[in-house]
Order: C-alpha cells, then structure tokens, then sequence
C-alpha cells in the first residue's frame, strides 16, 4: 500500500508468486498501510475515506481502519494501528516502517527471519522465500488484552453508562466485570411509566421542553433551576442552566400569552401535560432520568459537594448526546443531527486531579513550580479544552494546557488547599450548551 500512486491515489499491488496461507503475513518495507482481509483481528474499527486504487485497476473510497492485534513470539499482544480492512487482498500484508521508527530491527540467518525490538528481543518470527519476508501470526489475544485492560476507570471517564450501552461506545473493551455502586446508587428508579407520545419522523419535528427547579442548593455559579430542550428524533440534548424561573402573566413558563403568540405565528402545535402528571410524557420524563442519574453518578463518584451540581449537569449532557439510542439502532445523537459519527477523544473522570501549566509570564524563578494542582470539572469547545478549578489561585479557568490522574480524586487536594470562603463564583457553567463531537 503506498502513499500515492499515478492517480494521485494511495495504491495497493499484490503480485506474489509464492504460496502463503492466512496465518502468515507478508512483512513489507514500502506499505504506507498494513492490510487484512476481514476485521476478525481488530479491537477497534471505524469507517474511513481513503482512496485505494487496487492491482486489478478497481478503486474504493471507504473502507474500514482501525486497530489489529497478533502475538509475539513470547505470546504477549502487539497492537499494530493504521490497518485496513481490504476484502480483495489475498496475503496480510503488514509495513514494516512502524517497527523501525520504534527502533526494531529485522535480521536474517539463512532463512529464518527475526523482528527484535531494541532490547534484543525477538518480536516475529518468519522465513525468507523468493525475496519476500513472510511471518507467523499467530493468535490474536483480544480475550488476553481485555483482561489485562481496567475497565473501571473508562466506564467512570464516559459519564457512568449502562453495560449495554458503554459495550455500543467502546467495543474494545469487556466491561462484564464492572460493578460500580456509584451507578447501584444513583440509579435506582421505579418501574418505567406506562404512557404513549407520538414518535416524530424527522429532525426536529417535536422538540421537548422541560424546566426543572428551583434545585437546593444553589449551584456555584448561583444558579437554581436547568432548562432542558431535546429533540424528539435525535434525542439530542441542550442544557440551560437559569439562574432563575420567569414566570410571565401569572401563569406557567410555557404558557404565557408572549408563548403563544410565538407558536401562533409560526404555526407550531404545543401539547401540554397535566401538573405533576409525567407519566403523560415519558420521553421527557426517561430523558430527564437519564441526565440526571449520570449527573448524580458523577457527584458521588467525584466526592463533590451537591453544589457542583451545574458542572455535574452540564457534563452529563456533553457525555449523552455522543451516547448511541437503542431507538435508532444504536446511532448517537450527535450523528443523527449532524450527519457525521463523533470522534471519541480521551475523556477522563469528572473531579480528578489535574495538574495545570503555568503561563510562563507567572513564573518569578527557575525554581519555581511549573504546574498547580486542580479539579477537572468538564469540556468546553468540543473537548478541545478543559474546565477546571484551580486550587492554588482559588479561581476557575478553561485550559488546554494541563495533565490529568484519572485514578487520583481531586476534592481531598482541593479540601487541603482552599476553604470555601476562598472560592470565587464560577460564571462558566452555562457555557456548555451544545458542543460538537468533531
């Protein structure tokens, strides 16, 4: 597989003239990309757009990439990335430059081929035939790997989701043996309400409203109340938080004449349910579970006081739209609005300890510390930066700029550090309104 070809295009050739069976794999020092023929192999996978221009002059566009596993001659796991799955080759084929950029080395005494590591010790083993350096592969492992992998720490990382769905949003790993009381906790609940709504047929057909409040006790960022609005195909989530209700002609918040008016000139339907009445609309009522069990699940985790509650809520929404609905076939609700999957970045436990740079501007010595310790309190800008607390200042901030210990709690950091009275209002919490997986 090489970078481009005449076209322009990445190419793949296959013009062997020995025979190989499927478990072994051609070792090869010009491929761009390693090559499989099925994903049987792969701990994770995802859809790409990469132009291939085949031998036999066929060209695709998508294909599958991801993450393949084989096991060393010690029979420890080797994850091999950038593999593509390309049903038409009929040999693996595996490149060679990933290795040599980790210092491997590849030596031959006659012909048996060996691929060592910069240790010395061997990696793959194969044979020299007709010019072509062929290797062993051998089992992949993956039941071995997933033992060895902790799957505690990502179910906390994505926001506390059930078994089935944690299993939709990271395939890779077995979260069978996760039994989180945090989530046995937060999570209990009734039977589910027998009521029927009528399902919507495209986006943003039916839009849910919910205004949930006043919350004791006040949040941070002095805020009491969460405006919650869904759309009732996408179940895609934006979260408001109001720092309080406004209630126009003595009635509710949604049925003021300024309301009606609205719908009115744009020929919108509003249906209301009766006063303490949310069996009369269960999706509003599932979806305000849902929010609110990962929220508790992240204060409790977090060992946060309730008045972090506007942080807790505000991430719990960012978690849940890239969350896959058993309604729509396991989609998210990001790709159903969006039209596009959302990139899974690194996410880590909500309140960890973070360790935050210091601008150089602030730095009076050499010998001055270059970090202060903090608590990561969310995403902001489409998980590009970070939301934390930073406890020796005693002040909020958003940040790139900063290393986490997801095992490592941060409120017993933050208890040591500043007293409440030390702490400034935080104004950032409503800023996570609708952030974008990309």
């Amino acid at each position: 597989a090489r970078e481009q070809g005449k076209l322009g295009l990445p190419q793949i050739f296959s013009a062997l003239q020995v025979k190989t069976s499927l478990k072994t794999a051609i070792l090869d020092s010009g491929a761009s990309y390693s090559l499989f023929r099925d994903n049987s192999r792969f701990i994770f996978t995802s859809i790409t757009r990469i132009p291939l221009s085949l031998a036999d002059g066929r060209s695709i566009v998508e294909t599958e990439i991801g993450t393949a596993v084989i096991s060393a001659s010690d029979g420890s796991p080797i994850h091999l990335c950038k593999f593509l799955v390309i049903p038409s080759v009929t040999t693996p084929l595996i490149a060679l430059s990933p290795f040599l950029k980790r210092h491997c080395s590849l030596i031959g005494m006659g012909d048996s081929v060996k691929l060592i590591n910069k240790d010395g010790n061997p990696l793959l083993e194969g044979s020299l035939k007709d010019k072509v350096v062929s290797i062993n592969l051998k089992g992949s492992s993956i039941s071995k790997i997933n033992t060895l992998i902790n799957p505690t720490p990502i179910h906390k990382a994505l926001g506390h989701p059930s078994l089935k769905y944690a299993r939709k949003m990271r395939p890779d790993i077995d979260f069978s043996s996760v039994k989180c009381e945090v989530c046995l906790i937060s999570k209990s609940h009734c039977l589910p309400f027998q009521g029927e709504f009528p399902n919507p047929e495209s986006l943003l057909q039916v839009i849910h409203l919910d205004l949930c409040g006043p919350i004791t006790p006040m949040s941070k960022g002095g805020n009491r109340s969460v405006l919650q609005i869904i759309d009732g195909y996408s179940r895609f989530r934006f979260t408001y938080l109001l720092s309080r209700k406004l209630v126009m002609d003595n009635g509710g918040e949604f049925t003021s004449n300024e309301f009606k008016r609205v719908f009115e000139v744009s020929s919108i339907q509003n249906t209301l349910t009766a006063p303490h009445t949310p069996q009369q609309n269960p999706f509003a009522e599932r979806a305000n579970r849902s929010r609110l069990e990962r929220a508790r699940c992240l204060l409790l985790d977090s060992k946060l006081p309730h008045h972090w509650w506007g942080e807790s809520i505000s991430t719990a929404t960012y978690l849940l739209n890239p969350t896959p609905v058993a309604s729509h076939h396991f989609q998210t609700p990001f790709e159903l609005l969006f039209g596009k999957k959302p990139k899974m970045p690194n996410l880590h436990p909500f309140g960890c300890l973070v360790y935050i740079n210091i601008n150089k501007c602030n730095i009076s010595s050499k010998l001055t510390p270059r970090s202060n310790k903090g608590l990561f309190l969310g995403y902001l800008e489409g998980h590009k930066k970070f939301k934390v607390f930073n406890f020796d200042t005693g002040k909020y901030q958003v940040t790139h700029d900063c290393m986490f210990l997801d095992d490592c709690p941060g409120y017993p950091h933050f208890l040591d550090k500043a007293s409440p009275a030390s702490i400034s209002p935080f104004y950032l919490e409503s800023d996570l309104l609708c952030k974008v997986w990309i």
